[in-house]
């Protein structure tokens, strides 16, 4: 049994949570759930691995793009073999015995659109510009998972350094009033007088590569609210295989059997002048049950 405390307030920690029962249920049929314990919410794992294996788990695993014709397979794709290392897929090898891999490509679907639809179609939750390649923002995150440590985490699982945010820790989301300004131009301003390493956002590295590994199954509701995106989620107390809690997140379960619902905002960033701003998981907000 694995038990980890987390702030349900915050989303990224909620994926993470889910990544790591992503990559347990690649190696048997595990079960998770959400409990209350002393005034804090616990995810609890029930699997045969311990949480030594797992994080070992993702520190040797190998990660590399799915060539566009792996993928493809003859199909026509919608957009130029230029594009493609921008929106790959990519394959995490884990080597832990016995062998197992998983493809992520969560962030790949609104690119079978039209051209002039992509902008609309995205997913709230592609948390990079356009310019940065999914596997180096996922080989960036394991890196620094590597130079935390083992040890370290199993001491903090939320252990936080200076790292520019992929948008899923919600700790390391700016204020909404950065609104319209990438990193670059916040840490080169003249304005912020601290060393180049303090102006990133502490950010936990294990939470971010987590979260991004769970969305290739668990993915919470994105709604609309005028002009605001959001998504929805929901805590379940009962423990459930893998394919029931997918729909436990988006509360697709009798009300008696939900923890908590909570709500978060899409903080835009990067350059909205030229169109190319992404999105940053906000701090949660209770939906009452």
């Amino acid at each position: 049994m694995i038990s980890l405390p987390l702030n349900p307030e915050n989303p990224g920690e909620v994926l993470a949570c889910l990544g790591l029962f992503e990559i347990a249920h690649l190696y048997e049929a595990c079960y998770g759930g959400f409990k209350e314990e002393g005034g804090r919410v616990v995810f609890e794992l029930q699997s045969s691995l311990s949480l030594r294996d797992l994080l070992q788990c993702i520190k040797d695993a190998e990660i590399e793009e799915v060539s566009r014709e792996e993928f493809s397979g003859g199909a026509r794709l919608e957009f130029g073999e230029e594009e493609w290392s921008r929106w790959s897929p990519i394959r995490i090898r884990m080597k832990f015995p016995p062998p197992r891999e998983i493809v992520l490509k969560w962030w790949l679907n609104p690119l079978f659109q039209k051209k002039e639809k992509r902008k609309e179609e995205k997913s709230f939750l592609k948390g990079w510009s356009g310019n940065q390649k999914p596997l180096n923002v996922l080989g960036e995150l394991q890196e620094k998972i590597e130079e935390v440590g083992v040890d370290r985490l199993l001491q903090d699982f939320w252990y936080r350094i200076p790292f520019p945010s992929r948008g899923f820790d919600a700790r390391g989301a700016w204020d909404p009033a950065m609104t319209g300004y990438s990193f670059k131009v916040i840490k080169d301003s003249g304005l912020d007088k601290r060393k180049k390493k303090e102006k990133n956002p502490y950010i936990s590295p294990l939470c971010e590569f987590l979260a991004f590994v769970a969305l290739r199954s668990f993915h919470p509701r994105e709604v609309q609210r005028g002009n605001e995106k959001w998504i929805e989620y929901y805590l379940w107390k009962t423990a459930l295989p893998h394919n029931m809690a997918r729909l436990a997140l988006i509360g697709v379960l009798n009300r008696e059997y939900l923890l908590s619902g909570w709500r978060a905002k899409i903080v835009k960033r990067g350059s909205l002048e030229k169109g190319g701003a992404y999105g940053s998981l906000g701090q949660a907000e209770p939906i009452f049950l």
